[in-house]
């Protein structure tokens, strides 16, 4: 069976954040269980497995499986290639977990289809916003123009903030300023974490989950996790046992990699594009939420006349489905 999966990157209330297409029926909303546990939440809290009090998801893939009763699923992804290795790697886990309930095989495959809100979207939207302000002024046209420059400009924000199991010295702590980190800043972006390679998986879980700034079920982009270590096999065991450890407290880990040094963490967060993971899916979310509460201000014939193509692109933005399901037919 084919299911279509599209995840938008940015938290808006007017839209939907998860879509699950299974034969022409949007899952996320047709589904009751899945309306309330996936449509509106983010993939750190769907995708797991989890329980609260008396209610128990029990993961993506068993639920799906359950609900559908086929054992033969074909994944397709829309979204951020980041979210798509995650997700892809988390089905991996589920669907090998559940082989051994399945006599006659479970086969399990995921695609990624690419991002369509990517390209341009910050253009569009400052478009969309000048054409709300120039065709009609309201009382959040100040909101608005705010938000337009916030989507061109992330200057006011540091990038990222760092903590570490180790003791640093001047000059290491250096290196990290040097790449825009600093040990504590409110308006980080980045969530970086060092670790001592020397400890255990749970001792690297342990910290992880006390000294994040944000929650791990809030955002999963916004952590960038190093293991520092002596040599690469020591590395390459050390994040997969790394990874299993949050996995059993209920987190999926979205940037973890092992580094010899500090300034491979300095190099790499250089090149980390933390304006398109973290800071624009935000702007993003507000901006779409100021845009659909402006829309009910200006009257029908403004917003007919001047506004009709803007309207209808943030239709599409708020419900997916018909978009989705054209480009895929493609």
């Amino acid at each position: 069976m084919d299911i279509i999966v599209y995840y938008a990157p940015y938290s808006a209330k007017n839209c939907q954040r998860t879509y699950l297409g299974i034969e022409g029926i949007d899952y996320t909303v047709e589904n009751k269980r899945f309306a309330s546990y996936v449509a509106n939440k983010p993939m750190a809290q769907w995708l797991l497995p989890y329980t609260v009090r008396l209610f128990h998801w029990h993961g993506i893939l068993p639920e799906l499986l359950e609900e559908l009763n086929d054992s033969n699923i074909s994944f397709t992804f829309f979204g951020r290639a980041s979210d798509y290795e995650v997700f892809d790697r988390e089905i991996g886990v589920q669907a090998a977990e559940l082989s051994s309930q399945y006599s006659s095989g479970l086969q399990v495959k995921t695609a990624y289809k690419g991002n369509l809100c990517e390209e341009d979207f910050g253009a569009r939207l400052i478009s969309v916003i000048n054409q709300t302000v120039d065709a009609y002024s309201t009382k959040r046209t100040h909101e608005l123009l705010k938000i337009k420059r916030e989507l061109k400009d992330a200057s006011d924000y540091t990038p990222g903030c760092w903590t570490a199991q180790i003791n640093l010295n001047d000059h290491q702590k250096q290196v990290l300023f040097d790449a825009g980190l600093v040990p504590d800043a409110d308006n980080a972006l980045m969530d970086v974490m060092i670790l001592d390679g020397r400890l255990s998986a749970g001792e690297h879980a342990e910290f992880c989950e006390k000294h994040a700034l944000r929650s791990w079920n809030q955002s999963l982009s916004d952590k960038l996790v190093y293991l520092l270590v002596n040599d690469q096999q020591e590395g390459e065991s050390a994040v997969q046992a790394v990874r299993a450890a949050m996995r059993e407290r209920g987190y999926c880990m979205h940037h973890v990699a092992y580094v010899l040094s500090l300034t491979e963490i300095a190099e790499d967060v250089k090149r980390y594009d933390y304006f398109q993971e973290i800071y624009s899916p935000g702007v993003y979310g507000r901006a779409i939420n100021a845009l659909f509460a402006v829309q009910e201000e200006i009257p029908k014939d403004v917003a007919e006349c001047e506004l009709g193509a803007a309207i209808c692109w943030l239709e599409r933005i708020r419900r997916p489905a018909r978009w989705i399901q054209e480009v895929y037919k493609r």
